[in-house]
């Protein structure tokens, strides 16, 4: 059965963006796709928990009776440990700025920077409606993206990959926060662990913590897996950089390599997770691997798929009050022309492993996206 599909997300009152398509039935996948698929779940059934399991901030969602704290993502931090008194100053560039309700980073070359913003308050013919936010960055190779979501606050925070070289500051695996209203970029540090450097860091989601009331900033590293970040407190000299650092938590973490004689075979570390979104009602991540979409969670680390696509998947952003996955690509996809950003509606996605069915959308294309935020 088909069942023809419509969404819009914005300003009722004005065009915005619109999700519009069909929902088929999933395809049978390819003998090649089932072995992509069955690859990327045998690398994430090694992942294991390695942080502490009576941590229960992971428990479900806060009360609805409590309302969560700017915390220090969003504002300046009192007290010596960087977490424990929240400020009410708000940090430089955080403002709420309403008429821009997406914006995104796209890859001009292997690691040229260039954000954009689109502003569904105006309709889509107006010059206002999609533009290039800021000037580019060149060899920044920002890949990970995402928005704090307290309401009246809301800090734009990014991440490096492994291409990074317009910073002598930091090289690679960089956290930065993103001024909203000129794409400047004011560095916080290397993202570390207490035993090492996080070099490659393509993927970025907040989520709240249930303990502490605000949210925390998420990562996947490559090669180590999945990390969070209670406060951007930086620490001199942290992982042995010489370097101002921040500290990274491991949350899911490797266990075993797969092995491999083969020659040119990457490895289970190897896998690349280009972009994370968190889903509250679901209580797990939506990641981005390669060509296709899983789901992990983060109590566990247990890993879900979902879906694969025919055109690699670079950019995720979970809206949880439209139900919709938007998914932003390397380049166009073959079978959505015209466009590099489109949207998936989790609830139409089958049971069994089949094709992602999107629904395109009439964002204009971008050449390579690489982060999406919806502050």
């Amino acid at each position: 059965m088909k069942i023809s599909t419509l969404k819009t997300i914005g300003v009722a009152s004005v065009a915005t963006v619109m999700f519009v398509g069909v929902a088929h039935a999933q395809q049978e996948l390819s003998e090649k796709q089932k072995a992509t698929v069955q690859r990327i779940e045998n690398a994430l059934e090694s992942l294991i928990l390695v942080e502490s399991q009576d941590d229960d901030s992971l428990s479900g969602q806060m009360e609805s009776n409590l309302t969560p704290r700017p915390g220090p993502f969003n504002t300046l931090v009192s007290g010596i440990d960087g977490i424990s008194t929240p400020a009410d100053v708000i940090l430089p560039g955080c403002e709420p700025l309403p008429q821009f309700n997406f914006i995104g980073v796209d890859d001009q070359g292997l690691s040229d920077s260039q954000f954009f913003k689109m502003n569904l308050t105006v309709p889509m013919g107006n010059p206002e409606y999609k533009g290039s936010l800021g000037s580019r960055h060149n060899k920044f190779d920002l890949e990970g993206l995402d928005s704090s979501n307290h309401p009246g606050v809301s800090c734009l925070w990014a991440s490096s990959g492994d291409n990074d070289g317009g910073n002598p500051l930091c090289k690679t695996g960089c956290l930065y926060r993103v001024d909203k209203t000129n794409a400047d970029l004011t560095l916080v540090g290397d993202i570390c662990t207490k035993q090492k450097d996080l070099v490659e860091v393509d993927a970025l989601a907040f989520r709240l913590n249930q303990n502490l009331g605000w949210e925390e900033l998420w990562g996947w590293a490559q090669a180590e897996g999945l990390f969070r970040i209670t406060a951007p407190q930086v620490t001199p000299n942290l992982c042995g950089t010489q370097k101002n650092a921040v500290r990274a938590k491991m949350r899911c973490k490797y266990q075993v390599d797969e092995p491999t004689n083969e020659p040119n075979h990457n490895k289970f570390s190897d896998l690349v997770v280009e972009d994370m979104t968190w889903a509250e009602d679901e209580g797990v991540f939506y990641v981005a691997i390669d060509q296709t979409i899983f789901t992990i969670n983060p109590k566990n680390c247990k890993g879900n798929f979902v879906c694969v696509n025919q055109t690699e998947i670079e950019a995720l952003e979970y809206l949880q009050e439209h139900e919709l996955v938007v998914v932003g690509f390397h380049n166009p996809d073959v079978s959505i022309p015209d466009t590099s950003i489109a949207a998936l509606e989790p609830s139409s996605e089958g049971s069994f492993p089949g094709m992602c069915q999107f629904l395109p959308s009439d964002f204009p294309s971008e050449a390579d996206v690489e982060g999406l935020a919806y502050p």
